[in-house]
């Protein structure tokens, strides 16, 4: 059984639903970013990992692709497809796109690459260069100055793409 075909998935895009309609005809772009907003805020609570929001360019996107009425606007079932599509890939199998996916992705990242990556910089510092003193720095230091490293170039790409 799916995970977006669950009550407890249903019962919250229900209740996001319900709180971004503001004005009763349902869900337009800025109200769909808002929602997603929100969804993201309640799943990345929960997590050990942060999984970002789609961009404004990916919402409108989300819009076209489920506003199957094309009035510019999501009705509760457009918007429950839309988020069952960000959950297990819908019918077009975007398993890449998927929620689970990019928290799997970020879990392997943060719990297997960069401890790895800040094993071989303090094993090649002290074995390739010398520096007897990679051995006195935690490898906890290193992963998360590893994290804020890589955090920095994605923002800065996106700040490039944006120009």
């Amino acid at each position: 059984m799916p995970l977006s075909t669950s009550k407890l998935v249903h019962d919250a895009v229900e209740k996001t639903y319900r709180q971004c309609d503001v004005d009763g005809n349902g869900v337009d772009v800025s109200e769909l970013h808002v929602a997603l907003l929100l969804l993201y805020d309640k799943i990345n609570a929960r997590l050990p990992v942060h999984i970002a929001v789609p961009t404004h360019d990916g919402v409108r996107e989300l819009l076209k692709r489920h506003d199957l009425n094309g009035n510019g606007h999501l009705e509760f079932d457009e918007f429950y497809s839309c988020c069952k599509e960000m959950l297990d890939g819908g019918e077009e199998g975007r398993v890449t796109e998927t929620i689970p996916f990019l928290v799997v992705r970020q879990l392997v990242v943060k719990l297997a690459f960069l401890p790895l990556a800040a094993w071989g910089i303090k094993k090649s510092l002290v074995e390739g260069g010398g520096f007897e003193g990679a051995n006195r720095v935690p490898d906890s230091v290193l992963v998360l100055t590893l994290e804020a490293a890589i955090r920095l170039a994605q923002i800065g790409m996106h700040a490039m793409a944006e120009r």
